[in-house]
């Protein structure tokens, strides 16, 4: 079949070869120029067949829902907080575990023939025709999809007003904000407008909203529920769980999305492997914890930014703790007090994998590739408009980039590695750690802010959630009181693939506090 002129790829000139080899400083003579632009054009002749064969595209299986009602944007009478971007009915199986159950979706979760945004007006007018694995998960248990939540723009902020579509107000008091990035998630749950949110995390992002609305929220062991059909943003950090107002509706929750995501015998997605299977986490919530200790990690206290009340706070519930039978013990680890500059190490990865079409390279699952071609399309007229903190990552990753290439990115991840290994080593001592789980209050809503103190406080509440992405255990947030009538969230941390005993744990946690 031959190739059309609308099939047919841009040559490149003479010069832009030549532009191409200097920004790595390949010095061409003009003979070589023009052999390499004969041979980028052979290479072009092949991606130009590669376009015209024709095979089936490969999609996940799709929801067997598909009665849903048309999506709409609420305005600020419906949506108080400003938790949604787009609200619906997509109602799943009569009977199942969550059956009766309401669930909101963070706007990076494909939900079939809704608008999907990442909290960006650049992605306005994308409409996927797949739902996430998770939403066919909670579709066939009975839950009840009731509209996507806003979000900081594409993830890249812990503060809760660098979204598109405005700042998410905290229920609890709505001169503060609900933090981020899953800030509608958390919001929505905090309202109750649903029972259960779906937040997605790789610094903080279910846990800090969840810990400022006073919710409960998990960050799963990466790679225990399967993030197909998600915008992604780092695959080395990407996790996604549930937001709920208990550690029942939580752990029912994992029961119904944690697993492989297996689709005609193929694993999709490159974080899992075959081993990470599902447990029973509701039944092992509702066991009575027996003779268990808790390592109090003294770094997650005390910081140079910390509130000295929310560090009291957890204190006091961890004496109540104490005071019904559990068992504690100080342990030290100097490397957390690092996690700020071991996240800007990291952070490169996020820009890579934006550069990369959203879903990276190098890995054997399914790429989605009709988001590939909305971001591409998007992103060449529309980047420009992106928020401050989006920018700001693209801006300073692409020096650090030509400056140093990865090498920063490369020492995080072998820290990373160290670390993990040193909270492992903690927990086989200890059946959890604990500490608070943001030391600072939610943020003041204050839309006179200079750019660079909203763009410096946003990462503020990540000094101890984002290592423990990186690390890939299993993380919680609790309620544990208030100060100054503001939430406290205690987190704790568990072993990899131990979901369901940090569970339980929490359940203790909870009817204890």
């Amino acid at each position: 079949m031959g190739n059309t002129g609308r099939d047919r790829i841009p040559r490149p000139t003479d010069e832009r070869v030549k532009e191409i080899a200097r920004k790595k400083n390949i010095h061409l003579t003009e003979e070589e120029v023009a052999d390499y632009k004969l041979l980028i054009e052979d290479s072009l002749l092949s991606l130009e067949e590669l376009k015209s064969i024709e095979h089936e595209e490969y999609k996940p299986t799709t929801s067997n829902y598909t009665d849903r009602s048309p999506g709409y944007r609420p305005g600020p009478k419906e949506d108080r907080y400003n938790a949604w971007i787009t609200k619906c009915r997509v109602e799943g199986a009569d009977q199942g575990l969550l059956s009766g159950k309401t669930v909101g979706l963070k706007d990076t979760i494909a939900l079939a023939g809704y608008e999907l945004t990442a909290g960006s007006n650049m992605m306005e007018g994308y409409i996927p025709d797949i739902d996430a694995t998770i939403v066919k998960r909670l579709l066939d248990e009975g839950a009840t999809i009731v509209g996507k939540n806003n979000m900081e723009t594409f993830g890249l902020s812990g503060a809760g007003d660098l979204s598109d579509f405005g700042p998410v107000l905290n229920p609890r008091n709505e001169k503060y904000l609900a933090g981020g990035s899953s800030s509608g998630s958390a919001a929505a749950v905090a309202a109750e407008e649903c029972d259960v949110a779906i937040g997605g995390d790789q610094a903080g992002s279910i846990r800090i909203p969840a810990a400022w609305c006073g919710v409960v929220g998990l960050k799963p062991t990466r790679g225990l529920v399967p993030y197909t059909g998600i915008i992604a943003t780092n695959l080395a950090r990407d996790h996604v769980g549930p937001i709920a107002r208990s550690v029942s509706d939580v752990a029912k929750t994992m029961d119904v999305i944690a697993g492989p995501d297996y689709d005609d015998g193929l694993l999709l997605d490159p974080r899992q492997s075959a081993s990470d299977h599902g447990k029973n986490y509701y039944e092992s919530a509702k066991q009575e914890v027996d003779g268990i200790t808790l390592g109090i990690l003294e770094e997650g206290f005390g910081w140079d930014t910390s509130d000295p009340e929310i560090d009291k706070t957890v204190e006091n519930s961890i004496r109540l703790l104490e005071e019904n039978g559990a068992e504690t013990k100080p342990i030290s680890e100097p490397l957390h007090r690092k996690s700020g500059p071991i996240l800007a190490g990291a952070i490169q990865g996020a820009i890579q994998l934006m550069k990369e079409g959203g879903v990276g390279t190098s890995h054997n699952g399914w790429y989605w590739t009709d988001y590939v071609d909305a971001f591409r399309k998007m992103s060449a007229t529309e980047f420009n408009h992106l928020p401050s903190s989006v920018k700001r990552s693209w801006i300073v990753s692409e020096y650090i980039y030509e400056e140093y290439n990865v090498s920063f990115y490369a020492k995080s991840m072998n820290i990373a590695l160290e670390l993990k290994k040193r909270y492992n080593n903690h927990l086989d001592d200890c059946d959890a750690l604990v500490l608070p789980t943001t030391p600072i209050p939610p943020h003041e809503l204050n839309p006179g802010l200079d750019r660079i103190n909203r763009l410096q406080r946003a990462r503020l509440p990540l000094a101890n959630t984002s290592l423990f992405n990186l690390t890939g255990h299993p993380a919680i947030t609790l309620p544990c009181d208030t100060t100054d009538d503001l939430p406290v969230g205690m987190m704790l941390i568990g072993r990899h693939y131990g979901d369901d005993q940090l569970l339980k744990i929490s359940q203790f946690v909870e009817d204890t506090i």
